[in-house]
């Protein structure tokens, strides 16, 4: 994508340049002399009529059109033509050609612009940078041996860059956290010793410099980007989301996060210990509409204590508002068909009745007729009429990708939970194995993006839920498959 986005300027940038080499000197425009020398420009609208002599240069000119003559300019005609001339090169040649000769540092600075795709290691700075950071085998006169592209000062250089960040992507920004964030996460195995703390990919101990990059890492933190629905039903818990994301680079502590919320002509609520969002009482009657400053602090613990006289990390405040609708039907409109009850039975009720709280999420929930439909569900799982626990699972899909996907266990005790697979197993060699899924719309709510949720229920016992799976399977396959072809 970079690579069609920078031919796409470059083919617009050649074509300025010669129409401005072509064009833009041109006698009266933007202030420019009617009547000018040809050689040197000199003004000569008050010379008279031809034959002129210009009093600066000393240029005759015989004709009235050698001085409205348009000036090219032939150097930046030259440039124009020769990006032109060149785009080929960059849009048909393969995009790691480019990469593969760029200087690490040059890389480094463009991984938050085009960031890191794994399947396409070759092809993207990233991925780049891991194959030069990974220590390769190269034969020699004794047989191979195991040979780094970089040195251990280029890679503090490039470490360093990507901790910090850019003007881009400054460090600990939404971009930052997408791009750089990621990067870091998945190769700090590369740097920590076997012994404790840090070295170089190459077994080297981390010297002062490498600490110091480590330390100003560990110091770095998420953003927030707090949410919640526009319009909440009357008498339903409200959740507001912090959008602050659980950094996958090392930092400083165990992170947990505060929430105080301060609504006019009420006590503040705050709210303590969450993780990513967090949910309060209901607040209003139908059509209040509720305005806030919400205040958000993240802290660190240590040993999973945090000292009650500790200060911050970071605090920021922010304004959110919903207003309180008469009720769920106002809010969500609902959904049921055959064709989402068949999906439930043979891509979540199979997984379920095995392991209570991993619903599988199968990416056929990412198909188009599942699209924008949140899915907020509880499953319980039977031994017959005996109930051996429930969960709860929230997903949903916008234009193929994820939005949200989360489960809990909530309601199903800790003796269920540690007793489940062996029940389950008992009640499948029984036959008696049974999973029951409802859609909860109420609890779709909590997806900020859903506007229409699932409302429907499946009951199925697990034999058939396995038979509904292969025959879903099956005719997967055969889409999937591809046409039979005859000769000629």
């Amino acid at each position: 994508m970079i690579w069609i986005i920078s031919g796409g300027v470059l083919f617009i940038l050649s074509l300025v340049l010669i129409a401005a080499g072509l064009f833009w000197d041109r006698p009266g425009f933007r202030g420019r002399p009617e009547r000018r020398c040809r050689k040197c420009g000199y003004d000569l609208g008050g010379a008279g009529e031809v034959p002129v002599t210009c009093t600066e240069c000393g240029r005759e000119h015989q004709a009235e059109s050698s001085l409205r003559r348009v000036r090219r300019h032939k150097r930046t005609i030259a440039v124009g033509v020769l990006l032109l001339l060149g785009l080929p090169a960059l849009v048909f040649a393969p995009m790691g050609v480019y990469y593969q000769r760029m200087p690490s540092w040059l890389l480094a600075e463009l991984v938050p612009v085009h960031g890191t795709d794994m399947m396409k290691i070759d092809s993207n700075p990233g991925g780049v940078l891991i194959a030069r950071l990974v220590a390769t085998m190269h034969p020699n006169h004794d047989g191979l041996e195991y040979r780094r592209t970089l040195t251990n000062e280029e890679v503090l250089s490039v470490l360093r860059r990507i901790s910090e960040g850019n003007i881009y992507a400054p460090a600990g920004s939404p971009r930052w956290v997408e791009t750089n964030g990621e990067w870091l996460g998945g190769q700090i195995f590369r740097f920590k010793s076997p012994t404790g703390g840090w070295q170089y990919p190459d077994g080297t101990p981390a010297d002062e410099a490498l600490n110091q990059v480590f330390e100003d890492l560990s110091q770095v933190l998420p953003p927030w980007n707090p949410s919640t629905r526009g319009l909440w039903p009357e008498g339903e818990r409200v959740t507001v989301y912090s959008g602050f994301v659980r950094p996958n680079w090392p930092v400083e502590g165990n992170l947990d996060e505060r929430a105080v919320l301060r609504i006019k002509g009420r006590d503040d609520i705050v709210v303590d210990g969450f993780i990513s969002y967090f949910q309060i009482d209901p607040i209003g009657e139908a059509g209040d509409r509720i305005e806030a400053e919400l205040e958000l602090s993240v802290f660190r613990e240590y040993l999973g204590n945090r000292d009650p006289d500790a200060e911050p990390a970071k605090t920021e405040r922010f304004t959110i508002g919903w207003s309180v609708a008469s009720g769920v039907e106002q809010v969500l409109n609902t959904t049921d068909s055959a064709q989402i009850q068949n999906a439930m039975i043979a891509l979540v009720a199979p997984s379920i009745a095995r392991v209570l709280d991993r619903p599988g999420y199968h990416e056929d929930w990412l198909r188009p007729e599942f699209d924008r439909i949140a899915f907020a569900i509880e499953a319980e799982v039977f031994d017959g009429e005996e109930s051996l626990g429930k969960s709860q699972h929230w997903w949903m899909a916008i234009g193929g990708e994820w939005v949200t996907r989360t489960t809990s266990a909530q309601g199903t005790t800790m003796d269920q939970y540690n007793a489940f697979g062996a029940r389950s197993n008992e009640a499948r060699d029984k036959g008696t194995l049974r999973v029951v899924i409802r859609g909860v719309p109420e609890q779709a709510l909590r997806i900020t993006e859903a506007e229409k949720a699932w409302d429907g229920e499946v009951d199925v016992l697990y034999s058939d839920a396995i038979k509904a799976q292969e025959q879903w399977e099956a005719e997967r396959a055969q889409k999937e498959a591809p046409p039979d072809t005859t000769g000629p």
